[in-house]
C-alpha cells in the first residue's frame, strides 16, 4: 500500500472554507481500541456497526458464523458487543458483499436491538490504496476527509450526491455510491485508523427519523474501482430518474416556456437587513428600461431581495417594504416591467421565521429539529457586524402542514396581487432528518400547489442537492459539484450575492464587499447574472454592459 500522505491541499480547504464556513474540527475518534472485527473480501476488508440512539455495536465474533462463496461474503452475528468488547448486548447483525463484476460490489446489511431503537447503519473498509479524496468539481481533496453528509447541510461538508470518488496511486479511482431510492441522510469519512494505522473509508447510512424503531435496513452501496467517472454519474442519474422522478431540462413540464428565453437574470438589491437601501421600487424601473435598451427584456429575469423590507428581518410576514416605495411602488414596477417583456420573481425564506413571530403566527411547533428532537436556530450570520452570530431566526420545517400552508398563502397573495411571475425559496437545500415531518417532502407539497393555482409559474430554489431537482429546474448556485448530474436536469443562476460590478458588492447579503470589479464567470449551465446596487450604473455602467453583452451573444 502506498504512503498515506498527512499534509492538507490548502487550496481546496480555502475554497471549501468559502463556500460552507469553518471546516469541521478533526473527526472524533474513540479514545479506546473499539475492536471492530474486520472480514477479507476481494482484496479489501469490511466490517459494520450499528448506531442506536443510546450507543455503538459491532458484531460478537463469539456468536458470528462467516460464509464465503466465489462472489460473495457473508457475515452473521447473533450477538452485539460494545465498549471494545466489555459490554454485550441481544441483537443481530448482518453484513452482505457481493461482486457485481471485476471491478464493482455491492454492499448491504440489516441489525437489531431488543431494547435501543436503532438510528443508523455502519460501513467500514480498509485495504485501500489511495493518495486522495476527491472533492465534487473532481479535483485533489485532503487524503483526510470528512465527515461528509448527504443530503448537504450548514455546519458540515455538504454532499449534493450521495458519492465520493477517491484517488489511488495507481490512476485509478475507487467510488462509494449510495443506491438508496429514498431521501436519507448518508455521511462519509476517510482517515488513518486510529490502532491499525490503515486508511479506513466510511460508509454511513442513517434511518428516516420518522421510522426508528428496534431494526434497520442498510440500502445498497455500490463501491469499487473504475477509470471512468462518468459512468458512476450515470448510475447516479438513473437512481434519481427511477427513484425521484427527475427528468432532462428539455423535457420538464414545471419550467415556464417564457423561462427558456431567458439570457440574463437581474439581481435587484433592494432593502439591506440594516435598513440601508440599495434600489428603491423606482429607480429599479430606471434599471430595467436601461437594461432593456441592450437586451430584449422577453431574455431578462428580474429578481427582486429584500423587497419585503429589512432583508430577513421581517420573515414571514412578506409585505412590500415601505421604504423602497410600498405596495403602490412595487405593482408600479412590476407592470412596467411586464410593459417590456421583462418576468420579475421576488424573494421568499423557504425554512426560517424571526423567533419573535413565531407564537403570533401559531408557529411554535413547526421549528425544524434533528434526529435526537433539538432544535435548529440558525447560528450562521452575524446580521449587525458585532462579531458574534445571531440567534433570532429559527429554521422551520415546510414538511409542517401549518407553516407550509401559510408560506403559500403568502405566496399566492403577493402572486395575485402584484402579478409576479414565480418565487424563489432561499434556503430550499435545507433539510434535517426531523422526527415529525419531511422537510423534502414539504417542499415538493409546497411547489405543487404553486404549480396548480398559477399557470407558467417559475418556482426556483437555492443550492439544491440533487434529489430536489424533482422539484427545482432552476436554481441559484455558485458550487459546481458534478456539474455533469446539475446540467442535465437544470438551469442555473449565480446566487443573489454574485457581487455587483465595482467594489463588488454582494448586496442585500452578507457577503460584504468582495472586491472583485470587473470579474465575471461564466460556467456551463449558467445564466449570465448581473447584480444591480446603488451606483452600478451610474458609476459602472461599462463593467454591466460587458455582462448584458455575454448574455445577448455580442
Amino acid at each position: 500500500m502506498g504512503e498515506f500522505s498527512a499534509s492538507f491541499n490548502a487550496a481546496y480547504y480555502g475554497r471549501l472554507f468559502a463556500a460552507h464556513g469553518p471546516m469541521p474540527r478533526t473527526m472524533d475518534q474513540f479514545s479506546f481500541d473499539f475492536g471492530d472485527p474486520f472480514y477479507d473480501f476481494a482484496s479489501f476488508q469490511f466490517a459494520a456497526r450499528l448506531f442506536t440512539m443510546d450507543n455503538t455495536y459491532g458484531v460478537d465474533p463469539e456468536c458470528c458464523t462467516v460464509e464465503r462463496q466465489p462472489g460473495s461474503l457473508t457475515v452473521r452475528a447473533a450477538g452485539l458487543r460494545c465498549a471494545g468488547g466489555q459490554q454485550r448486548a441481544q441483537g443481530s447483525m448482518l453484513l452482505h458483499v457481493r461482486q457485481v463484476d471485476g471491478a464493482t460490489l455491492e454492499i448491504s446489511g440489516t441489525a437489531t436491538h431488543a431494547t435501543e431503537r436503532c438510528k443508523a447503519f455502519g460501513i467500514l473498509i480498509q485495504g485501500l490504496d489511495i493518495c486522495a479524496v476527491l472533492d465534487e468539481t473532481g479535483e485533489h481533496a485532503a487524503p483526510e476527509y470528512g465527515p461528509a453528509e448527504y443530503p448537504m447541510r450548514n455546519g458540515a461538508l455538504g454532499l449534493r450526491t450521495p458519492l465520493i470518488f477517491l484517488q489511488n496511486y495507481d490512476g485509478r479511482l475507487l467510488f462509494a455510491l449510495s443506491r438508496d431510492l429514498a431521501l436519507r441522510p448518508k455521511r462519509f469519512a476517510v482517515y488513518r485508523h486510529p490502532v491499525s494505522g490503515r486508511v479506513t473509508l466510511e460508509l454511513i447510512h442513517e434511518e428516516d427519523a420518522r421510522r426508528l424503531g428496534s431494526s434497520i435496513e442498510c440500502p445498497l452501496w455500490q463501491t469499487g474501482h473504475t477509470l471512468d467517472r462518468q459512468t458512476v454519474l450515470e448510475q447516479r442519474m438513473r437512481d434519481l430518474e427511477h427513484g425521484f422522478g427527475l427528468v432532462p431540462f428539455a423535457q420538464r413540464s414545471d419550467v415556464p416556456e417564457w423561462f427558456r428565453d431567458i439570457r440574463l437574470v437581474l439581481n435587484l438589491h433592494c432593502e439591506h437587513w440594516t435598513g440601508y437601501v440599495f434600489n428603491t421600487f423606482d429607480s429599479l424601473r430606471d434599471v430595467i428600461g436601461w437594461v432593456t435598451q441592450r437586451i430584449a427584456g422577453r431574455h431578462v429575469l428580474a429578481f427582486l431581495p429584500g423587497w419585503d423590507g429589512r432583508y430577513y428581518y421581517n420573515i414571514p410576514e412578506y409585505q412590500p417594504s415601505t421604504s423602497c416605495g410600498g405596495a403602490d411602488g412595487l405593482r408600479a414596477l412590476i407592470e412596467h416591467a411586464h410593459g417590456l417583456n421583462v418576468h420579475v420573481v421576488p424573494m421568499y425564506i423557504a425554512c426560517a421565521a424571526q423567533a419573535s413571530k413565531l407564537v403570533p403566527l401559531g408557529l411554535a411547533d413547526a421549528v425544524l429539529r434533528d434526529i435526537y428532537g433539538a432544535e435548529r436556530i440558525s447560528e450562521s450570520v452575524d446580521w449587525d457586524m458585532d462579531r458574534a452570530p445571531d440567534t433570532s431566526c429559527h429554521y422551520l420545517n415546510l414538511g409542517h402542514p401549518r407553516y407550509r400552508q401559510l408560506l403559500y398563502e403568502r405566496i399566492a397573495a403577493i402572486t395575485e396581487a402584484f402579478q409576479a411571475d414565480g418565487a424563489f425559496l432561499d434556503m430550499s437545500m435545507h433539510w434535517r432528518n426531523d422526527p415529525s415531518y419531511s422537510p423534502y417532502e414539504g417542499t415538493g407539497e409546497l411547489v405543487k400547489q404553486l404549480h396548480a393555482r398559477f399557470a407558467n409559474f417559475l418556482v426556483f430554489g437555492e443550492n439544491a442537492f440533487d434529489a430536489q431537482l424533482s422539484y427545482f429546474g432552476v436554481l441559484h448556485d455558485e458550487y459546481r459539484g458534478y456539474p455533469e448530474i446539475f446540467e442535465r436536469y437544470a438551469r442555473m443562476a449565480h446566487y443573489l450575492a454574485q457581487p455587483a460590478p465595482g467594489l463588488g458588492s454582494s448586496g442585500v447579503h452578507e457577503g460584504g464587499l468582495l472586491h472583485i470589479s470587473g470579474e465575471h464567470r461564466q460556467l456551463p449551465g449558467f445564466i449570465p447574472t448581473l447584480s444591480i446596487v446603488a451606483d452600478s450604473l451610474n458609476k459602472y455602467s461599462r463593467e454591466c454592459e460587458r455582462v448584458i453583452n455575454l448574455a445577448a451573444g455580442i
